[in-house]
């Protein structure tokens, strides 16, 4: 009987929260594959653009009526080549039934293809990012199989509509050939302080990456570069607000670090993963405590009240 009625506490509590929308639409590539893709030689192939911030898409490349690019519409940047893809797979996915293979294909003598905002997987997002806030972006990754792929790392970006400028962060695809979740943090504010004019209200968000070229053969040819991508999101991050449990209570963050202050005397306190599993559990017996846990994000019970925590 306590282990259903804590079950049922815990259903009752997270029921709740809100947590924090994601940015992204389609972030699972699971939406009707032809609401943004084309069929080029029986694959579906996302619709080229050749800028970030464009606003019409490619006719070539896949071949395609050029449309105006809507929000929230999965789109390739690419050079103005065909060897560039991004192609919707249903035989590899980390959830749900599709990813997207993001790739470079060898031998071609296109240049910039060592540069990844020549090989971008994007979409304009269908609302701004906020200046003052910092956004936590993730997406779940893996190298492909292919033989000899080059493709190493990764980057992340979020670009303004003003300056049109790519606010990037470059990731190690430490998992290999294993789907693997890869995380980031936007820091708004600290970025505008040194680009002041930028204007999110209108943003881009996104993943490219790059090759390497085989210097071995009289004209210079690309090495292949590939990556399969699933579960893209971009959320505000909390983490490092001041949280009122109720008017007594206050919690905060800091380094791994959740820190309880105001407790009443002899009250329990529960701290629940994102699961629901219970990772923590004391009575108080002082006005404060604190609690190391690893990443993630996590409901913390206390003064008969409920609080979501992210730690990074």
């Amino acid at each position: 009987m306590k282990k259903i009625t804590l079950v049922m506490f815990f259903i009752t509590s997270f029921s709740a929260f809100s947590f924090s929308q994601n940015l992204v639409t389609n972030p699972g590539f699971e939406a009707d594959a032809a609401t943004f893709t084309v069929v080029e030689s029986t694959t579906n192939v996302l619709y080229r653009v050749d800028a970030i911030t464009a606003t019409l898409t490619q006719a070539a490349n896949p071949t395609a009526t050029v449309i105006t690019v809507p929000a929230g519409m999965w789109v390739k940047k690419a050079a103005n080549s065909g060897y560039i893809k991004g192609v919707l797979t249903t035989s590899d996915f980390h959830s749900g039934t599709s990813s997207m293979n993001l790739k470079i294909n060898s031998n071609t003598t296109q240049t910039g293809l060592n540069s990844w905002y020549n090989c971008v997987n994007l979409q304009k997002l269908t609302t701004g990012l906020t200046h003052t806030k910092k956004y936590i972006a993730s997406v779940w990754a893996k190298v492909d199989a292919t033989a000899n792929n080059q493709c190493t790392q990764m980057v992340l970006f979020v670009t303004d509509n003003t300056l049109k400028l790519n606010f990037t962060k470059t990731i190690t695809l430490t998992g290999g050939t294993t789907w693997t979740q890869y995380q980031t943090t936007f820091d708004m504010p600290t970025w505008i302080s040194t680009n002041p004019t930028a204007d999110f209200s209108t943003a881009f968000f996104g993943l490219g990456i790059a090759t390497t070229y085989d210097s071995s053969v009289p004209t210079v040819k690309t090495l292949y570069s590939g990556i399969l991508l699933d579960d893209f999101s971009l959320i505000e991050d909390t983490s490092t607000k001041l949280k009122t449990a109720n008017r007594n209570t206050q919690i905060s963050v800091e380094n791994g670090l959740i820190t309880i202050n105001g407790i009443e005397n002899n009250q329990p306190i529960n701290i629940f993963d994102i699961s629901g599993k219970k990772v923590f559990s004391a009575n108080s017996g002082a006005n404060l405590i604190s609690v190391p846990l690893h990443k993630g994000v996590y409901i913390v019970n206390a003064n008969n009240s409920n609080t979501k925590i992210a730690v990074n």
